[in-house]
């Protein structure tokens, strides 16, 4: 009963991993169509038109952004991801990742503040894996943070490891949620009363692209005290190349 349980548990999974993936590579090509055209009107359009556009545009794009996350996770599943390694800027390399957040974090009037000391001006990593880990984190940041807050981006050496951290001032998060953060899909909210959007996959996706790098991710967390999500790029990777 045990085995055929575990069967049928390994089943679920592949079939649900099928249709994340099939599902994804659906999508993606009439969404790809779908954007262009809309930014094609948006150039010609004034007025009230303009404006209902800017909201198609947003909304299109959020769909894309769920799109790519899915194909993220198919990818890492498949073990597909490849790395490209380089020594790559970290301040610079923040202020990119934080870039797509700029409208976001007017409307909730947050601020990001960064501490960059000099022994982290630059770390090892895949550029654009690492902005991407960055997005999932300072989203997550932003999105539980109160307005007029500001979330912080700090980074130190380790001995041999890089460590960087994004903390927030929000409500914090349970012991209990904290063994399931990673988790895909896995919501701290009930799936019918939330009040924040997201498929539960950014934190997975961050997970899987900090193991490619041969480090760890965590979270510290007490409730009412904001949460503090850190990884470690380790800095003497053997796979490591120009």
């Amino acid at each position: 009963e045990i085995q055929e349980a575990y069967r049928r548990v390994g089943e679920s999974d592949y079939l649900k991993s099928e249709f994340i993936a099939i599902a994804s590579h659906e999508l993606r090509t009439p969404l790809v169509s779908i954007l262009g055209y809309i930014e094609m009107l948006t150039y010609e359009a004034t007025g009230e038109a303009l404006e209902y556009l800017s909201i198609v545009l947003d909304q299109a794009n959020r769909l894309r952004d769920i799109v790519n996350d899915m194909l993220s996770l198919t990818d890492l599943r498949a073990g597909i991801t490849e790395l490209m390694w380089a020594d790559i800027p970290l301040a610079e390399t923040i202020a990119t990742a934080i870039e797509r957040f700029q409208s976001q974090l007017e409307d909730r009037a947050v601020q990001i503040v960064t501490e960059i000391p000099a022994d982290c001006a630059h770390i090892r990593a895949d550029r654009e894996r690492f902005i991407l880990i960055l997005e999932k984190l300072v989203s997550n940041a932003i999105k539980f943070s109160p307005v007029g807050e500001k979330v912080t981006i700090r980074a130190h050496a380790d001995g041999d490891r890089a460590i960087i951290s994004v903390s927030d001032r929000g409500p914090g998060i349970p012991a209990e949620a904290q063994r399931h953060l990673f988790t895909p899909f896995y919501q701290t909210e009930e799936s019918l009363r939330r009040t924040h959007g997201g498929m539960g996959l950014g934190l997975a996706i961050a997970k899987g692209m900090v193991e490619l790098h041969g480090g760890e991710i965590w979270v510290e967390s007490e409730p009412g005290q904001g949460a503090t999500f850190s990884f470690s790029i380790p800095q003497t990777h053997p796979a490591y190349r120009e």
